[in-house]
C-alpha cells in the first residue's frame, strides 16, 4: 500500500493547500515507515503532513467547512497525525513540531458530540483516539519541562514525583482493553 501510494504520488499532481488526500497519504506513509523503523523518513512524512495540515486549517476546527458527516474523519485524521508527531519523534529523541498553541480541534472524550458525524464513530475507537491526545499532550508536558534544552524542571525530584502521578493517574484511567 505505501509503494502504490508513492507512486500515485509521483505520478499526480496534488495541491498542497487544499488536498486531505496528501495529508492522509503522509500519515499512512508515517505508519509504515514506522513501523518498518525507518524513523528518518517517518519523521519526514509527518513534516510533510503537517505543513499540508497547517495549510488546509486541519488545525482549526473552525476553519473547516464541510458536511456534519465528514467532521469525524477530519478530527481522527488530525489526531493521528497529532499523535503521530509525537510518538515518532519521542522514538527519535527530538522535539515535535506541533505545538499546543497551535491546535484548535476538540478530542473525543465520552460524551462530547459535534454533531451528528460523531455519532458515526464507535466507542472503542473514540476512546482509542482519546487516549491517542491524553497521552500525546502528557507527553508534551515531559518534554517540555524536563527534556528540551530549556527546561525548568529538568533535576528538580518534586516535579519529578508530581509527574510521576500524573502519569500513573493517567495509567489507571485507561480503560483495560486498551492496556
Amino acid at each position: 500500500m505505501y509503494l502504490q501510494g508513492k507512486q500515485l504520488m509521483q505520478s499526480r499532481e496534488i495541491s498542497r493547500e487544499d488536498d486531505i488526500d496528501f495529508i492522509t497519504y503522509h500519515v499512512t506513509a508515517a505508519a509504515y515507515t514506522l513501523r518498518g523503523e525507518m524513523l528518518r523518513l517517518a519523521v519526514s512524512h509527518v513534516l510533510l503532513g503537517f505543513q499540508a495540515a497547517l495549510n488546509v486549517g486541519l488545525n482549526n476546527q473552525d476553519r473547516w467547512y464541510t458536511t456534519p458527516l465528514e467532521l469525524v474523519p477530519r478530527k481522527a485524521l488530525w489526531w493521528t497525525l497529532y499523535f503521530q508527531d509525537k510518538y515518532i519523534t519521542e522514538k527519535c529523541g527530538i522535539a515535535y513540531f506541533i505545538r499546543e498553541s497551535e491546535v484548535a480541534v476538540s478530542d473525543f472524550r465520552a460524551g462530547v458530540v459535534d454533531g451528528p458525524g460523531d455519532r458515526e464513530i464507535d466507542a472503542p475507537k473514540r476512546e482509542l483516539l482519546q487516549n491517542f491526545v491524553i497521552y500525546c499532550k502528557l507527553w508534551t508536558q515531559i518534554w517540555d519541562d524536563f527534556f528540551a534544552p530549556g527546561a525548568r524542571r529538568a533535576g528538580k525530584w518534586d516535579e519529578i514525583e508530581i509527574m510521576d502521578a500524573r502519569i500513573t493517574a493517567s495509567q489507571q484511567q485507561t480503560p483495560p482493553r486498551l492496556i
